[in-house]
């Protein structure tokens, strides 16, 4: 999913200079307007892209940190970390840096509390029990 973001920032950044160059060739001002405007829409994108890559960064932290102090045994914390990273990149764009992220870790941290320690389990399981219709699961 980041790469993915980095390489749709690298695309706008692109295109924003090729706009820019555009805009101080064109031979009208009309030519001009539009190719700065779309050197700004470019530039909008590209700092939305870097918006949804930060958030998403942060609420991942959030979540492992969540595991990472829930009272389990360090041997059983990577696993589960493992597990949800997986669940992670299961979800849709726009619900990584969401709620639906926290609810992941608390779904996988009560899955484990049962007992679960095998990292494909945690992970089936929790996916299992967030496979609600319309929240955002992507399904590949």
């Amino acid at each position: 999913m980041l790469r993915k973001l980095s390489e749709h920032m690298a695309l706008c950044y692109r295109r924003a200079g090729e706009s820019r160059a555009k805009a101080a060739r064109a031979q009208s001002n009309a030519d001009s307007a539009f190719h700065r405007a779309m050197e700004h829409h470019w530039l909008t994108l590209a700092r939305s892209y870097e918006l949804s890559e930060t958030i998403t960064q942060f609420t991942a932290a959030n979540a492992r940190g969540l595991l990472e102090h829930s009272g389990f045994d360090s041997e059983i914390i990577p696993v589960m970390v493992c597990a949800l990273d997986r669940v992670l990149r299961k979800l849709t764009p726009q619900n990584r840096g969401g709620v639906l992220a926290q609810k992941a870790a608390e779904t996988l941290l009560a899955i484990a509390r049962q007992g679960e320690r095998d990292t494909g389990r945690l992970y089936e399981l929790t996916l299992a029990a967030m496979a609600l219709p319309g929240q955002g699961i992507a399904r590949h």
